[in-house]
C-alpha cells in the first residue's frame, strides 16, 4: 500500500509542474496539452484542484468598508 502513495504523490506532483509549466508558456491549455500529449479535462480538472487548495490557504477576501458621503 505504500507504495500506491507515493505513486498517486508521484502523479500529483508531475500534474503540479506540468500547470506551473503551462503558466509560464504562454500558450493555451488546448496547445500546451496537444503539445504534451495531455488530456485537456486531465489537464482541467487538475488545474481546479490546485486552484481550489489554493483559495482554501489563502486568507480570506477583504470586505468592503463603509462610506459616508458629505
Amino acid at each position: 500500500m505504500n507504495s500506491s502513495l507515493s505513486k498517486r504523490e508521484s502523479n500529483r506532483q508531475r500534474w503540479f509542474q506540468l500547470i506551473q509549466d503551462w503558466q509560464t508558456s504562454g500558450l493555451s491549455q488546448r496547445a500546451f496539452c496537444e503539445a504534451h500529449q495531455l488530456g485537456l479535462a486531465s489537464f482541467q480538472r487538475w488545474r481546479r484542484i490546485f486552484m481550489s487548495e489554493a483559495q482554501e490557504t489563502s486568507e480570506p477576501p477583504v470586505g468592503f468598508l463603509p462610506v459616508k458621503v458629505v
